[in-house]
């Protein structure tokens, strides 16, 4: 497996706790055929023969795969590694994966042996060393031994109630409530960051989208607000650039500094991967360079963003696979 950088990190830890297949990862990509998930490889070639009820992402080298309601793993070839037999599961991050029976969370290891029993109500994603894990309302932090590192007594963003990525310690620090607003706190446990904010965002690139009276704005690491809250929206920073909407109400994206790289023109956008982005416009879907130019028009009904130079979007109720610039490697009949 290649060096990740730490926005390849953090977006991928992102969309494995989302679940979502639709990214191309490790040389793989899922695709179902006949109702049945599998895997193709860069080249479009099926990898691994599509046999399974669901599929993620390759993580680690390694993919959760669904069979009769069960959730287990198999390798790039798709040799079973963990038999199916888990309720839910997250992909595996730090050689760690929580798994879920009878709903309760526990925590195995890359060989698949149980190494935090299933007591927790929830654990997310291993990041740098920890993972967030839940009890009644209340979340606190496990290192990679299973052991509680920092006490159950957080709250979580509940505009993100739905991604437990989002209590993950990214670039050293994870997002807190207390009395009803945001802060930071470091891997000690000690607030870092003033929680004086209606709602944050994790750190990426050295900077967090924070919010105030519905005006988003970013901070760095030491509280200080780098770009002012004068933005409708902000999304998290990928190869130098974030996505925010302006006073027009639609999206473009600035630099590191604030400074408007691409216009606000468009619908949608995803953060940028390999150079490119994926936007909408007038409801369709298509993938810009850095300067803002199309080099794929918008066609699609639906996409999805660019990892490792491959995408996933749907046209015509279809997916398919395609390089950033538009080349098709894979439709699914």
């Amino acid at each position: 497996m290649k060096e990740l950088n730490k926005t390849d990190r953090l977006f991928q830890k992102f969309r494995i706790t989302g679940g979502f297949a639709e990214y191309f990862y490790e040389d793989r990509g899922a695709v179902c055929v006949n109702n049945k998930w599998g895997y193709i490889d860069r080249n479009g070639e099926i990898a691994i023969t599509p046999e399974f009820d669901a599929a993620k992402i390759f993580c680690e080298n390694s993919a959760a795969v669904m069979k009769n309601g069960k959730w287990g793993w198999v390798d790039n070839n798709g040799k079973i590694l963990v038999d199916c037999q888990y309720d839910k599961v997250l992909g595996f991050s730090d050689s760690r994966a929580a798994v879920y029976k009878n709903n309760k969370a526990g925590v195995i290891n890359n060989f698949g042996d149980l190494i935090v029993p299933f007591e927790f109500d929830e654990i997310g994603v291993f990041n740098e060393g920890l993972a967030p894990v839940k009890k009644g309302e209340l979340w606190g932090f496990i290192n990679v031994k299973g052991e509680l590192v920092i006490d159950i007594k957080w709250k979580r963003p509940k505009i993100l109630s739905d991604m437990l990525y989002y209590m993950s310690f990214t670039e050293g620090l994870a997002c807190v409530q207390v009395a009803e607003k945001w802060g930071f706190i470091n891997t000690l446990g000690e607030i870092v960051v003033d929680t004086v904010y209606d709602s944050v965002y994790p750190f990426s690139e050295g900077l967090a989208a924070v919010c105030n009276n519905m005006k988003f704005g970013f901070i760095d690491k030491s509280g200080k607000e780098v770009i002012p809250l004068n933005l409708f929206a902000g999304l998290l920073f990928s190869e130098g650039l974030g996505g925010f909407i302006g006073s027009n109400m639609k999206w473009g994206f600035i630099d590191l500094s604030g400074n408007i790289v691409i216009e606000p023109l468009f619908d949608q956008v995803h953060p940028f991967g390999s150079g490119i982005a994926s936007a909408k416009i007038d409801g369709k879907w298509g993938y810009l360079d850095t300067k803002g130019k199309f080099l794929v028009e918008p066609k699609y009904d639906m996409s999805f963003g660019v990892f490792d130079n491959v995408t996933c979007a749907i046209l015509d109720g279809k997916r398919q696979y395609l390089t950033g610039e538009g080349k098709i490697l894979f439709i699914e009949p």
